[in-house]
């Protein structure tokens, strides 16, 4: 038990700089930081040959610096990480180009809920750009019915 991480704080030094820094970093930062992280603790308890795949969930994805984002969609994949965020109304269309999918979940409600408080669906699948694949390994359409426009 003594070997569990009950706290974490960092200090970061910049490139050409001779002293660490205490203060707080970007989200970005923060992100690839942690990420380096929980890949190295993994590495040390799983059995060489042995791959794992987890979720990292990043909240609020638009708040990382949009020119650090592919380093971090790489270090993600080669790591072993599926990315799981979240941004509220923030995300711009090229966050969203470099992620793939996206679930704007405000945006779907449906006319006929089973309880007039419960008119947020999910039905199953993503939005995104595609790479000229066919929709069907998109999205699955069985409920798509319910996908009416909804005055609010």
């Amino acid at each position: 038990m003594d070997k569990v991480i009950t706290g974490i704080s960092y200090r970061t030094r910049k490139e050409n700089a001779t002293s660490l820094d205490k203060k707080g970093q970007s989200t970005s930062t923060t992100a690839l930081i942690n990420l380096e992280l929980v890949y190295r603790l993994l590495k040390r308890v799983l059995y060489p040959g042995v791959q794992l795949s987890f979720p990292m969930v990043l909240d609020e994805l638009a708040s990382v610096d949009i020119s650090q984002m592919p380093s971090l969609l790489e270090r993600l994949r080669k790591q072993g990480f599926n990315l799981f965020s979240a941004a509220t109304h923030s995300a711009s269309a090229e966050v969203i180009y470099l992620i793939g999918r996206h679930l704007e979940v405000g945006q779907m409600r449906t006319a006929k809920p089973y309880s007039p408080q419960r008119t947020l669906v999910f039905w199953g699948g993503a939005e995104g750009f595609t790479n000229g694949e066919a929709m069907s390994h998109w999205a699955d359409q069985t409920q798509a019915s319910l996908m009416e426009q909804v005055d609010e």
